[in-house]
């Protein structure tokens, strides 16, 4: 029996998940993916939310993903010969990957967009300097600001890619105009790129 505020495990076969999901005393699955949740099985039931993982050779394993400043993606021009991952120090890397197809898919690309403008942000507060903290903003938000217009010209046509772009900008602004520092808004960019990352994954898994 499934029961509340337990974490508990169950693996299906891809064909079957959804109808062994139905099965399971009538409840409708929530698909949430949090990294910090990640096990072996492919299906986790854990305080009323299931969990849903992509597995390679048995890791559980994203198209795109931020470890600390690094974005880490999936080399999809390799597949389904080889699997390797491709990693990207800074936004101007990410946004090249972009460029060259690295990433594919319209909700990776807006996720990669969106993992890119967090390096920026996470640039720009590290270069940031305590003499006048109205200037710092200031220099900080146009920093951030010419680095999302770079990356946003990676695709011009990519919707996903400005949508998560603009996902990004708004979170960092808005803890900007609450009082916040370079700092808190890097922080509250890398929240909202994981976010806008989450989106996309609840997504693809909607649709099936």
């Amino acid at each position: 029996p499934i029961i509340p505020g337990r974490t508990q495990k169950f693996v299906f076969t891809p064909l079957r998940e959804r109808a062994n999901m139905g099965m399971l005393r009538g409840i409708t699955p929530k698909p949430r993916i949090r990294r910090a949740q990640y096990h072996e099985e492919l299906f986790i039931y854990q305080d009323r939310n299931w969990s849903i993982l992509m597995l390679v050779d048995g890791q559980p394993t994203r198209t795109v993903w931020m470890e600390g400043d690094t974005v880490v993606m999936i080399n999809q021009p390799l597949l389904p010969h080889s699997f390797e991952l491709a990693k990207y120090d800074n936004y101007r890397a990410t946004a090249n990957a972009i460029t060259a197809m690295v990433v594919r898919g319209a909700g990776a690309i807006g996720a990669t967009g969106a993992y890119a403008v967090a390096q920026a942000a996470a640039e720009a507060a590290r270069g940031a300097s305590p003499s006048d903290p109205r200037l710092v903003a200031a220099d900080f938000w146009r920093f951030v600001e010419e680095a999302a217009a770079i990356i946003a010209n990676t695709r011009p046509t990519a919707q996903n890619l400005f949508y998560g772009i603009n996902k990004v900008l708004t979170s960092i602004r808005d803890d900007l105009r609450a009082g916040g520092n370079p700092q808190s808004a890097a922080a509250a960019a890398y929240a909202s790129a994981e976010r806008v990352a989450d989106e996309d994954s609840d997504s693809c898994y909607n649709i099936g």
